[in-house]
Order: C-alpha cells, then sequence, then structure tokens
C-alpha cells in the first residue's frame, strides 16, 4: 500500500487539540487541529479515533491483501461475509487513501 499521508504512528496531545506525526526522529509534524470544547468531550474522542488512523488502515489493508492471497474476492451484495467485509474494507482503502 502506497500513500502519500503522514505514515505515523500519530499522537494525540491529551491536553490539546493537536494530532502529531509521532515516529521517532520526527520534529513533531502537526498532522491535524481538533477542536476538544465540544459537547460530552466528542473533540477529545474524535482526536484519539484520528490519531488511530494509520493503524487502523494499516489492519484495512493488510485484511485486503490476506483475502486476496484466500481467493476471496470482494461482492457487495455477497451472502459470504469474507466476500462482503472486503467489498466494504475495499471501499474504505479508496476513501482514505483514493486512487488519484
Amino acid at each position: 500500500m502506497t500513500s502519500k499521508h503522514s505514515p505515523g504512528p500519530w499522537s494525540f496531545q491529551n491536553h490539546g487539540s493537536l494530532i502529531l506525526d509521532a515516529r521517532s526522529g520526527s520534529s513533531q509534524t502537526l498532522v491535524a487541529k481538533v477542536e476538544v470544547n465540544t459537547y460530552r468531550d466528542e473533540g477529545r474522542y474524535n482526536a484519539r479515533l484520528i490519531a488511530s488512523a494509520p493503524e487502523l488502515l494499516a489492519i484495512v489493508a493488510t485484511f485486503d491483501s490476506y483475502m486476496g492471497q484466500a481467493g476471496e474476492e470482494p461482492e457487495q451484495d455477497s451472502n459470504n461475509p469474507i466476500r462482503a467485509l472486503r467489498w466494504k474494507a475495499q471501499q474504505v482503502l479508496a476513501k482514505a487513501i483514493g486512487f488519484d
């Protein structure tokens, strides 16, 4: 999987609203800024979710690759849950990575 985003890991600074590229040797590059003063602390939880995005993306890409190696073709409306899940995984990958 080739991507154009900062590869991660990313970290969420719990005392603020910054999501930083946390790679060793990184100059703590800002990835995103999230408003944390929202209703029911949603901003804090949104920031945590965003900070976990590189790892989640890698898991989805690995699943897709393994299912391809196993011969499971993606099918949107399949009765086979693995094929349906692989189709959904590919949709998420396309949304996250884009193919431009």
